[in-house]
């Protein structure tokens, strides 16, 4: 074996054990868990552990991590860290929960936003989003169960597509942008061929260029749905 299969082999198995140790601290290590998860899929580190695809290396049980998750994570990494630049110390004591619910503002006016996200509940923060957007402010249930009688997927199928309008629509995975509301699910309307788009781009670049929209049916049409 050369010393760069070698050096590579021992960089893929030091980044999986370092996944494992950071995913039960997943609430406060969040930013470094983006990290680690970005290069294990960026530089196909998955490969090289024999994995199939990084899907099957987040499926293993040492670390069984769902994919919504793990691109949420690489997504508010990649917003914060990489793109804003912000400082990782201030962005872990907000938590990935709260850093989630502020993305679709927090480029506009950062430190308003970071100071309101380390203010606010969760739920006047989100309620805190919707009125700077123009939108109104939700009653939230008391939890995130989903009530008796109503079928999520059912009400995905039923809805247009969330980016295009067009129909019909498939339930698509993506990274969760809002936790409020959203309760344990992880999927959005898409058209088959918004679907395509999304799988040939890339959660999160698909997510980057269509937030807007991703978030306005969130907000709008699940969050009406579920408190009807």
């Amino acid at each position: 074996m050369s010393e760069e299969v070698t050096a590579i082999s021992s960089l893929a198995e030091a980044n999986r054990e370092a996944i494992i140790r950071h995913r039960d601290e997943i609430q406060f290590r969040g930013l470094a868990m983006g990290s680690l998860l970005k290069d294990c899929r960026d530089k196909e580190l998955w490969k090289v552990l024999g994995y199939e695809s990084f899907g099957a290396f987040l499926g293993d049980p040492e670390i069984t991590m769902k994919r919504s998750t793990a691109y949420n994570l690489i997504l508010i990494y990649e917003v914060y860290s990489e793109k804003m630049g912000l400082p990782a110390e201030r962005l872990k004591k907000i938590g990935t929960r709260k850093l989630q619910i502020i993305l679709p503002m927090v480029q506009t006016d950062p430190d308003h936003w970071l100071s309101e996200a380390e203010s606010l509940s969760k739920s006047d923060l989100i309620n805190t989003v919707r009125e700077a957007q123009g939108k109104e402010t939700i009653q939230f249930k008391p939890d995130e169960t989903l009530p008796k009688g109503k079928n999520y997927h059912q009400f995905v199928k039923s809805c247009s597509c969330c980016v295009c309008g067009k129909g019909p629509v498939d339930p698509a995975h993506y990274p969760r942008t809002v936790g409020a509301g959203a309760g344990p699910w992880d999927v959005i309307p898409l058209c088959r061929e918004c679907h395509s788009e999304q799988h040939n781009d890339g959660v999160v670049t698909f997510f980057e260029r269509y937030g807007a929209k991703i978030f306005a049916w969130v907000y709008d049409k699940l969050h009406k749905w579920y408190n009807d």
